[in-house]
């Protein structure tokens, strides 16, 4: 049984993996935050659902430029490709992707030049940033399939009177829920990025409002309350100027937040890179010769179980009907 300070010894030469969630009001410069990931010399990838991409084109350098590759998983009007592309990801640990049709490819015979493949064991190590951009159009995703799944029209105004669609919201919690713990157990650096919302704690009669609090955007007020435990770090952004981005490390008696690497600060956006971060975890940057990620499919006869997934019927990991909260992945 290691002592205390064996454990100090032993972080001090296999440092813990950084389990960041970023969240604030839109244009508040978390994406870009993330981003600078790539400036400090790690491999990042970033899972991109929401097009926010764009926002880095001139503000990283042409060498960080080289270290960021961008996955383009974003839903379209009737398809949930962000859902389906993490759960696939997380449950097999591999997932090939036609960048093109933005579609999961689980049949060997329809890979073609434009098709990517993530993999776990391939991508992801400590020299690796992994960022989900972003969570609120993941549970976006998630809704779109529930109501996709059980016979609902996406194009009508969601209405949560309607019978049945309640259990959208116990549904789409517990795949969250099982999305988020299955990202930080992954085997490199993970930046969540999501969005702010104010939830109100109502009396039973509805009559008055117990207390207020600023949290992350979830899949309901009360399942926001349960991601603090899951994170390492959770920085709240916002601009207190035109031209200035405060970020907060503490923890907040009626704000979601604090961090356990991170000194409890308020800091300005140019004093909280992704450089200074690590050396708050005391995590060493990547070597200037770190090889950058290959995403090219292997050769057929290389691939695993593609057609066996296929023959399975796992092309939709998402529940079909849904007639109870329980979750099967």
């Amino acid at each position: 049984m290691p002592t205390l300070e064996q454990k100090i010894a032993e972080s001090s030469t296999n440092p813990p993996l950084m389990r960041l969630f970023f969240y604030g009001s839109p244009k508040t410069r978390k994406t870009w935050l993330a981003g600078t990931a790539a400036e400090a010399g790690f491999n990042v990838i970033l899972l991109d659902s929401d097009h926010g991409y764009h926002i880095l084109l001139k503000q990283l350098s042409l060498a960080a430029q080289k270290r960021l590759m961008i996955i383009e998983a974003r839903d379209s009007i009737k398809v949930p490709t962000a859902a389906n592309f993490l759960t696939r990801f997380l449950r097999f640990g591999t997932v090939n992707f036609d960048e093109s049709t933005r579609s999961i490819i689980t049949n060997s015979k329809l890979l073609t030049q434009s098709c990517i493949q993530l993999s776990v064991d391939s991508h992801l190590n400590q020299n690796t940033v992994l960022i989900i951009d972003s969570y609120t159009a993941l549970v976006r995703s998630l809704n779109l399939a529930f109501q996709k799944d059980n016979g609902y029209d996406p194009t009508e105004k969601f209405n949560p009177k309607k019978p049945g669609v309640r259990d959208s919201f116990g549904w789409t919690g517990a795949l969250a829920s099982w999305m988020l713990e299955k990202l930080t157990q992954l085997p490199c650096q993970v930046i969540i990025i999501g969005h702010k919302t104010v939830y109100e704690k109502h009396s039973k009669d509805q009559k008055t409002v117990e207390w207020v609090r600023t949290q992350i955007k979830s899949t309901s007020g009360p399942h926001s309350m349960t991601l603090g435990d899951k994170f390492s770090d959770i920085l709240y952004f916002e601009n207190i100027s035109s031209s200035m981005t405060k970020i907060s490390s503490r923890p907040e008696k009626d704000q979601e937040g604090g961090c356990r690497l991170i000194p409890p600060a308020s800091y300005t956006w140019d004093k909280l890179q992704f450089s200074h971060i690590c050396e708050y975890a005391g995590i060493s940057l990547p070597s200037p010769s770190l090889p950058y990620l290959n995403f090219s499919i292997p050769k057929q006869k290389e691939l695993k179980d593609l057609d066996t997934e296929q023959k399975k019927g796992t092309k939709n990991l998402l529940i079909k009907k849904i007639k109870s909260t329980t979750v099967s992945i």
